[in-house]
């Protein structure tokens, strides 16, 4: 296109701008605003500077025109005036992405209210998308809105196509245990829905792959024997690839768990948890020498210290000499228990002497 011919689409685009301000306001000899006709021209205009390369104003233009079809009631009209709009900024820098992901929003809603609930999810969709990079938590908001709006209009059986890159996205960003969370929440919804057994089976070894780079080997179990209440599962490549990974992990065996990761299975699962099953590792197990270290930092039991009473022998007492006695020690048994009669028997007199002396008192 010549400079001249940009020129001229350039000036007609702006005229058709300027006939839609006219035609939204209102004067003293006109009282109403055309919404229909600014609808329209703003519209033109918006597809003039389109293609001139005017983004800016282009956008500019689409977002009036969606507010006129707005007060025509045309909401459907309105969403696809915005989505255009979001289309062009989404293609530009930074703020006009993150005003992009604003308009999607309000194009959703405009959809919701005409009925288009599949348009609506992918308004949010796409706004989830360009959120991605800047702002996580407004990512992952969007992605409920659009799962939530799937429900609401009772499109559950596209709800997978939503999951797919939301259960992706937390897992590129590590947000596991959100991941599982809504995995479980992908298939308590996929379980009353008809020929979405594929998409089931695929959640479960999903939900498989997370917990065992969580090392929890038992939630990992615990949900192939959820699974295995699924008509069927048993005979799937899931459940033998989930199955053989977690054999695998138990045993400690990094062989089998690369052959188990080698089976085509995992090439038909998001690209995200593709990648994070390649990451599984099997438990590193403790070497020999810092098992035997570990056993000989053990304090002794007290039971243990402690010689049996078989083991105690009586040993006499050294003589006055210093020397050890060379009596034997039977012989100073003899005498010890000799003295220790005498003893009992000059206690026994005593006692009768005081019995006695209590009685005369």
């Amino acid at each position: 296109m010549s400079a001249a011919q940009k020129e001229k689409k350039m000036k007609e685009a702006q005229d058709l701008y300027a006939k839609g301000v006219k035609a939204a306001k209102t004067s003293l000899t006109k009282w109403k605003a055309d919404y229909d006709s600014a609808s329209n021209y703003f519209e033109n205009a918006a597809r003039g500077f389109r293609g001139v390369n005017f983004d800016e104003q282009a956008i500019e233009a689409y977002e009036k025109a969606a507010f006129c079809y707005e007060k025509c009631d045309s909401m459907f009209s309105a969403g696809r005036a915005l989505e255009a709009a979001c289309t062009i900024a989404s293609q530009m820098g930074q703020p006009f992405k993150e005003k992009a992901t604003v308009m999607y929003r309000k194009a959703a809603h405009y959809f919701k209210v005409y009925g288009a609930g599949d348009k609506a999810v992918e308004m949010f969709t796409k706004a989830a998308k360009l959120r991605e990079d800047s702002d996580p938590e407004g990512t992952i908001k969007m992605y409920e809105e659009a799962i939530e709006t799937t429900i609401h209009e009772d499109r559950q059986i596209f709800v997978s196509d939503i999951f797919r890159p939301y259960v992706g996205f937390l897992v590129k960003t590590e947000r596991y245990p959100a991941a599982l969370k809504a995995l479980k929440h992908q298939i308590d919804i996929l379980k009353s829905i008809e020929g979405q057994r594929d998409n089931m089976h695929k959640a479960y070894l999903s939900q498989v792959i997370i917990n065992l780079i969580l090392n929890d080997s038992v939630g990992a179990e615990n949900t192939i024997q959820d699974a295995m209440q699924i008509e069927g599962f048993t005979r799937t490549s899931e459940y033998s690839a989930g199955s053989d990974l977690i054999d695998a992990f138990n045993q400690g065996d990094p062989a089998e768990l690369k052959k188990a990761l080698d089976k085509p299975v995992f090439g038909f699962l998001d690209n995200n948890l593709s990648r994070l099953a390649k990451r599984i590792s099997v438990p590193t197990m403790p070497s020999a020498s810092s098992g035997a270290a570990a056993s000989l930092s053990k304090p002794k039991t007290v039971s243990s210290s402690l010689p049996s009473l078989a083991s105690r022998a009586v040993t006499p007492p050294p003589s006055s000499s210093g020397q050890a006695s060379t009596a034997p020690a039977s012989t100073y048994n003899d005498q010890q228990h000799e003295q220790h009669q005498d003893e009992e028997e000059e206690a026994k007199a005593e006692e009768s002497t005081t019995d006695t002396y209590d009685f005369l008192a």
